[in-house]
């Protein structure tokens, strides 16, 4: 039976449907076809030692171009459109498949192949499989024009039970791209019935699965060589979130865990929870703590370090949480709060607050959603913290409105908040940006010398700062919250995602962009040219302490690169960690392999967003951190094994949190 025109779109979803590892989009053949279509369309990477190469497998599942059955007692008869697939001795009944598919690029490798059928009704001797020739369409085969097997049976499973997979190793005949063609012969008169591609259950259609094997580039560029690596966690889940580092190198990690999680010290009761630990700069274990959440679901977004090393961590929640101070307001699972704490410089809780935020409905209140997303302290121990939120919240001043748009009854965009609490906890002030018809979202924190407040985000139209949607917004506060300026990147499309204060207050900021903006006189260009329906690129920059432009710079291609963390050390670099999907390029050349997932990358640039090095990671990273002499800490939580170069690392008991250190 053929791949029909109207089901092409939805070709991929049977096939991704057996993904053991990676995915990969795969295109199937037209109706007839003569040649496979090819898949890979970008040149392969050249692949050299100074990339520090890797290999890396990837399974991929491939529906059926054309399967049928032919049946001898109706040889002139096609049966494609039938919803099951039989092979019976009696009545004789043989099975045909064929799959065309362009796999490989330069640098891969088939190394398997496996054909998966579902069987509906089973047999005490299930048929044999061989190969055959290629070419015919399910559409006009019959007995009559079946093609011949050849050679010896690929396999014979022996008896196939009802309701169960039967699969076949046919790794010695489909060994590269093409097209590759099966017969099932029976072997006794009790025949079995495979589900076709015919059926509506898409999980089930005939499948191939090849693994093949890429070599790719894991680095490029000079420096940022691997320093170590740390593999963290017990035997229950760990998720690594958030990460900052102190004057010493020292560093904490926040996350979640579930089980019997650990950070290298005691085991974690409960059933999962909030977790908390500090590790000396050579990456050894200090302390660490659980916050047990058995009424709670609760998300760490974000931590810093005051000058005597307390500990300042912002997140979400839904349920009842509870760190030892007392329950915060309760929420339901749909419309998530936020949190704001303190701990002791050994991780013990100090204080803890909760917020919601509720709109008016038919004559009472709902509550909605409040995202805290990021946390900045001052040379006081202060908290301050900025996020999005819907409808109207309460800080502690006074009620905040995030807008008409925040409480519309569809397509309901998010206003900004700020706000600053005092090293016991309490309100000092607060102030909010209101939704336009797009979002309107605090994304990152700093603080300068003189304590003021530097925030970072996105703010859309109507607002007066936006002249479109998604404008990437900078502004600083005084350190009593009095506006002092603001630079939006009219014309952009996209947000800030990281600040960094650098010698003299200036700011560096770190986002993603689409469309175009200008910056100091010069207009900085997207690679992807559609302003709405397009991946986003990099930019990097710097602003003066007055707010007024001093260089900006953007890196990307038109595939899917964007960060999500930045650090700057010392000299003025600029460490950035984000994610891309199938092979990346962020300045110095591809990374990954072209596989239909999403990795991570590790990035420095010169103050003049000249790219110094970038890394391939095998997760996209999660947490990011620099150490006094310019070394880059990053991490991610992996399950199974991962890799880092040539190298990898597990199996996790789980979940579990995999750290690198690479030096300047």
């Amino acid at each position: 039976m053929s791949t029909k025109q109207w089901r092409k779109g939805l070709g991929m979803l049977p096939a991704l449907a057996f993904l053991v590892g990676c995915g990969d989009g795969v295109g199937l053949a037209e109706p007839g076809a003569s040649s496979p279509p090819e898949v890979e369309s970008a040149k392969a990477a050249a692949v050299t030692d100074a990339c520090k190469p890797f290999t890396q497998e990837e399974h991929i599942g491939l529906t059926a171009t054309y399967d049928t059955h032919v049946v001898q007692a109706s040889a002139g008869s096609s049966f494609n459109s039938a919803t099951t697939l039989v092979v019976d001795g009696s009545p004789r009944q043989d099975v045909y498949l064929r799959f065309v598919f362009g796999l490989q690029s330069e640098n891969d490798t088939l190394i398997r192949a496996r054909l998966r059928l579902y069987a509906t009704d089973g047999s005490s001797n299930g048929p044999a499989l061989y190969s055959t020739t290629g070419g015919w369409n399910g559409n006009t085969l019959t007995w009559n024009n079946r093609p011949a097997p050849i050679g010896s049976p690929l396999g014979n499973v022996g008896a196939v039970s009802s309701g169960s997979w039967v699969e076949y190793d046919v790794s010695s005949v489909v060994k590269k791209s093409g097209d590759h063609a099966f017969v099932l012969i029976p072997e006794a008169g009790d025949g079995v019935d495979f589900v076709s591609t015919e059926d509506s259950r898409y999980d089930l259609h005939p499948t191939l699965v090849v693994t093949r094997v890429h070599t790719a580039c894991s680095y490029q560029g000079v420096g940022g060589e691997l320093d170590a690596v740390w593999h963290k966690g017990g035997t229950g889940d760990e998720w690594a979130h958030a990460m900052a580092t102190d004057s010493t190198g020292a560093w904490v990690l926040a996350g979640r865990y579930t089980g019997s999680g650990s950070l290298g010290g005691d085991v974690f009761s409960g059933p999962g929870g909030v977790m908390l630990g500090r590790f000396r700069p050579d990456g050894t274990h200090e302390w660490s703590r659980a916050y047990p959440q058995a009424n709670a679901n609760v998300t760490v977004t974000d931590v810093t370090l005051t000058p005597l090393g307390n500990v300042l961590m912002v997140g979400h929640y839904t349920g009842t949480p509870d760190f030892g101070t007392g329950p915060l307001p309760a929420t339901s699972v749909y419309t998530p709060a936020s949190f704001i704490a303190k701990f002791s410089p050994s991780g013990r809780i100090t204080w803890a607050k909760g917020f919601t935020a509720s709109k008016p409905d038919d004559g009472g209140t709902q509550r909605v959603p409040i995202l805290a997303r990021a946390v900045a302290t001052d040379a006081n121990g202060s908290l301050i913290v900025t996020g999005a939120f819907f409808g109207e919240t309460h800080l502690g001043g006074g009620i905040l409105d995030a807008g008409p748009n925040s409480r519309a009854s569809e397509d309901a965009a998010p206003g900004l908040f700020l706000a600053k609490f005092s090293w016991e906890g309490n309100h000092l002030w607060s102030t909010a940006l209101q939704a336009g018809y797009a979002p309107t979202e605090g994304r990152t924190l700093a603080t300068d010398s003189a304590g003021n407040v530097l925030l970072g985000g996105l703010v859309s139209r109507p607002h007066p700062l936006a002249t479109n949607a998604e404008n990437p917004l900078i502004a600083k506060y005084s350190p009593t919250g009095t506006l002092l300026w603001t630079r939006v990147l009219q014309g952009a499309i996209g947000d800030i995602s990281a600040l960094a204060v650098l010698p003299g207050d200036a700011v560096a900021f770190a986002g993603n962009f689409r469309n175009s903006f200008t910056f100091g006189g010069q207009t900085l260009t997207s690679a992807s040219t559609d302003p709405y329906d397009s991946n986003p690129d990099l930019m990097l920059g710097v602003l003066e302490a007055s707010g007024a432009d001093r260089r900006a710079f953007r890196h990307g291609t038109t595939g899917t690169e964007e960060m999500s963390r930045m650090v700057v050390d010392a000299q003025g670099n600029f460490m950035v960690m984000g994610s891309f999907f199938g092979t990346g390029d962020v300045g110095g050349g591809p990374l990954g392999a072209p596989v239909s997932e999403y990795h991570g990358f590790v990035a420095s640039y010169s103050p003049t967003g000249a790219h110094r090095w970038s890394r391939y990671l095998d997760i996209p990273g999660k947490v990011l951190g620099m150490q006094p002499d310019g070394s880059t800490l990053a991490g991610y939580s992996f399950s199974g094994t991962t890799q880092v170069e040539q190298t990898r690392h597990g199996p996790a008991q789980g979940r579990d949190i995999l750290l690198l250190r690479v030096a300047p």
